[in-house]
């Protein structure tokens, strides 16, 4: 899956996740949490960035909401995104108890973004793809 995110552009993306597991083995599993968050943050943010050529500030409910309004994803897709993501940004957040966070919560975490990433990478491809071919038979 990072090799599949560096061929396509997101390298910092994959940096977040080699962070978040490198946390998990130095029992850091707070931090765990905030580097797998952060991954999709970084994700989303560049998608919107690519797609709609506007800066961002890095928020993830409006990076979300505009890509999606665009047809990059359906509602469906936006709202698995904001339940994970509002997961790692209670548990991994500065305010969270750190004792509370377990090994349990950071591999969890580590196999939800994953998980998450994979399907973003996959819908994202194939509104390019669907994208790219309208054009070309517009173009015709």
């Amino acid at each position: 899956m990072k090799h599949q995110l560096v061929i396509t552009d997101f390298e910092e993306v994959a940096v977040s996740l080699e962070e978040a597991e490198s946390n998990v083995e130095a029992e850091h599993f707070k931090d765990c949490l905030s580097r797998c968050r952060d991954a999709i943050e970084i994700f989303i943010a560049s998608v919107r960035e690519k797609e709609t050529g506007e800066k961002t500030d890095r928020h993830f409910a409006t990076d979300l909401g505009k890509i999606t309004k665009i047809g990059v994803f359906d509602v469906a897709t936006q709202r698995l995104a904001q339940g994970i993501y509002s997961f790692l940004s209670v548990k991994g957040s500065h305010k969270y108890d750190a004792k509370k966070v377990t090994v349990y919560d950071a591999e969890t975490s580590l196999k939800e973004a994953y998980s998450l990433l994979e399907m973003l990478l996959k819908r994202y491809s194939d509104f390019k793809k669907v994208r790219k071919t309208k054009r070309t038979q517009d173009s015709i």
